[in-house]
């Protein structure tokens, strides 16, 4: 019997197999990647091992991929600035994705891919006020 391995140790071992790998040869290593998922039955996991890759990758070139939620449109110099503050937080490259919430009562919420949710909006003043009081 088999034992289990995570997604996580699997994303690992592909991508240090594959940044070793010559990039003549990468299409090959592929291939026998994917043959290697599908014989040891993680097929059916193949996009938890995606997500996985991607997360590892990030984690190990300093990345940290970030949700920014607003309430209206932010002009591109604020999005710039906003980022530039959110690396300086972090100590990661931030990879920014922004969205636009209108139920949002004013300010902006940031989702980190770590799972990590930091609130500056209105509401979550309005919250803070009535536990105080």
């Amino acid at each position: 019997m088999s034992r289990k391995v995570s997604s996580k140790t699997i994303a690992t071992r592909f991508l240090a197999g594959y940044i070793d790998c010559p990039s003549k040869e990468q299409d090959g290593f592929l291939t026998a990647f994917v043959t290697w998922l599908y014989d040891r039955r993680y097929w059916r996991k193949r996009n938890d091992i995606q997500q996985a890759v991607k997360r590892v990758w990030y984690e190990q070139q300093g990345l940290l991929e970030t949700q920014i939620t607003t309430s209206a449109e932010l002009p591109t110099e604020t999005k710039q600035e906003l980022t530039k503050a959110l690396e300086k937080y972090f100590a990661k490259k931030i990879i920014a994705q922004f969205r636009v919430q209108p139920s949002l009562l004013g300010g902006l919420v940031v989702s980190t891919a770590e799972g990590q949710v930091i609130s500056f909006t209105f509401q979550q003043l309005l919250n803070n006020l009535t536990q105080q009081v």
